[in-house]
């Protein structure tokens, strides 16, 4: 099981405040970080499954937490005493053990247990959309991130960080036909569409 994890949130002139998780309880404890002050408790999320991990977007107005079963959420926190659950990601065959926002705060990228780490458009932040299935990694995913302009995911499983091109991957989401065409120059059966492309299945070029 994933040790219980803090996560700061964005600094804003003299005030920070940021989540303290617990494992053993399933709260995660929104404080606030004031300099100079004892932290002071302002919210606290509970569940019915344990809290592995937390992210903020760039702003620190939403709040991404992994979940035990098989899911996670996001939260509107712009009212630090008051956070509202936005959404709730599922897509994972097993717990989530790590999350991740990219710097434009546009995708997050969840990763568990089950060796899958998974991408999503949170654009709107009440309907994520689930952009690329990036499975069969070699071990559990320990942590999703990007790199600084939103160009490169790097997933870390096992002793592995594996690096994928997120314009790419976009492509592939936006255009799955043309590309599966140009790769085999031919039609594809849905076994060999599998191969190529992560998305359902589509009738592609004809034979």
């Amino acid at each position: 099981m994933p040790p219980a994890t803090t996560a700061e949130r964005p600094s804003s002139g003299t005030s920070q405040t940021g989540p303290a998780l617990s494992d053993t309880d399933n709260r995660a404890i929104l404080w606030d970080l004031a300099a100079g002050q004892d932290p002071t408790q302002l919210a606290t999320f509970t569940d019915d499954n344990s809290i592995y991990g937390a992210t903020w977007n760039p702003t620190g107005q939403l709040l991404a937490l992994a979940e035990e079963g098989q899911k996670a959420t996001m939260w509107d926190v712009s009212d630090h005493r008051n956070p509202r659950r936005l959404a709730t990601m599922r897509g994972q065959a097993s717990s989530v053990y790590t999350v991740g926002i990219s710097p434009n705060g546009q995708i997050i990228g969840t990763g568990g247990y089950d060796r899958t780490a998974i991408l999503w458009d949170i654009t709107d932040p009440h309907h994520p959309n689930q952009l690329a299935s990036l499975a069969g990694q070699p071990d559990a995913v320990a942590a999703v991130r990007f790199s600084p302009l939103d160009k490169i995911v790097a997933v870390s499983s096992g002793n592995d960080v594996t690096l994928t091109d997120i314009h790419a991957m976009s492509d592939t989401v936006a255009y799955p036909v043309e590309i599966a065409c140009a790769a085999v120059g031919h039609g594809l059966n849905p076994t060999d569409w599998a191969k190529y492309v992560n998305v359902p299945y589509q009738q592609t070029c004809h034979h």
